[in-house]
């Protein structure tokens, strides 16, 4: 697996194509949430282990526990493979850990499902998965002592929702709780350090099954320094697997009637010969301060077609920081 990290606010990203059964809570004061890190090395050997691929599966063929997927939903929803990992994750020599429990929900705040779809290291007797009565969350007893557990998941959020705001994700244990937002969730893989061996590591992505080629960009949208409607962008593109497929650059503008437009190209990653076309809209979509505030963060959507090939596709995503309206 490679190292992904979250495309962050100031990028794009492109996609082509409540529990009645909670868990007990744990005795241990919460803490406030721990900046993340990157993965270290040690840990990502963990996550390269356990994470899913594409079809939904272990990479690990030790991996005995498998919910079935409900395919009844892969039509209808985005689904998103999550990957948590708790405990003493460092394995140091010489030190002693007590028992902690790591009992919790992952919970959706949005129409869809969580999906359980195998345990990590869960040791009979004393961890397990608890039923739940709503189909966007799930529960579980866990306790680690010099060792660590952890659980895979698939989250199928349904489209064409009008949502008052993006669906989270939100991982809550007595000691530890993280809130992930939707577009997080496309690309996100991040390590929380609790004392000198225990920490929660997680990797999520978007999966596809079943689906047409597409993938993903990052990159930057840059706005012109005197005029916010117009400027360039450029990003690289990867398919479903992470692999690159080419390099994207174009310029936006704004027409008369205040429209936002689009147009660009894509090169090959290799070599700079142009394989595809690119042409859309875009718009700012921060209404809520000043004038100055609402050119922070926004919305573009288009099409795209390859030269040499009978083919098209469709493209959209978001730029832009709410917090920082100058950067790219």
């Amino acid at each position: 697996m490679r190292r992904l990290v979250f495309i962050g606010l100031t990028g794009l990203i492109l996609v082509l194509g409540g529990c009645s059964d909670r868990a007990t809570a744990p005795d241990q004061a919460k803490i406030a949430t721990p900046l993340a890190t990157e993965v270290p090395v040690e840990v990502q050997k963990l996550l390269d282990t356990y994470t899913m691929l594409e079809d939904g599966n272990s990479t690990d063929p030790r991996i005995a526990y498998l919910n079935p997927i409900p395919t009844e939903l892969t039509d209808s929803c985005d689904i998103f493979a999550v990957t948590f990992l708790w405990g003493d994750l460092f394995n140091n020599p010489g030190y002693i850990s007590d028992t902690t429990d790591w009992s919790g929900i992952l919970s959706l705040s949005a129409e869809g499902v969580v999906h359980v779809r195998y345990m990590i290291d869960f040791e009979p007797g004393q961890d397990s998965v608890l039923p739940v009565s709503t189909p966007t969350t799930a529960a579980w007893i866990s306790y680690t002592c010099m060792d660590f557990d952890g659980l895979s998941f698939l989250v199928f959020i349904k489209r064409n929702v009008p949502y008052a705001t993006p669906p989270v994700l939100t991982f809550e244990t007595g000691l530890f709780t993280l809130q992930l937002d939707y577009w997080q969730l496309f690309n996100f893989a991040a390590f929380y350090q609790i004392d000198n061996t225990k920490g929660v590591a997680v990797h999520s992505r978007k999966i596809w099954i079943n689906s047409c080629p597409g993938g993903l960009i990052e990159g930057e949208w840059i706005k012109d320094p005197v005029d916010p409607g117009a400027g360039r962008f450029k990003g690289i593109w990867t398919d479903y697997k992470g692999e690159p497929v080419g390099i994207m650059s174009g310029t936006f503008w704004s027409n008369n009637d205040g429209r936002g437009e689009f147009a660009g190209t894509l090169s090959g990653y290799i070599t700079d010969e142009v394989i595809a076309e690119l042409e859309g809209r875009w718009f700012y979509d921060n209404y809520r301060l000043s004038p100055v505030r609402c050119h922070d963060h926004g919305v573009f959507y288009g099409r795209y077609k390859y030269l040499n090939e009978n083919r098209t596709g469709t493209m959209r995503g978001i730029f832009g920081d709410y917090a920082t309206p100058d950067d790219v």
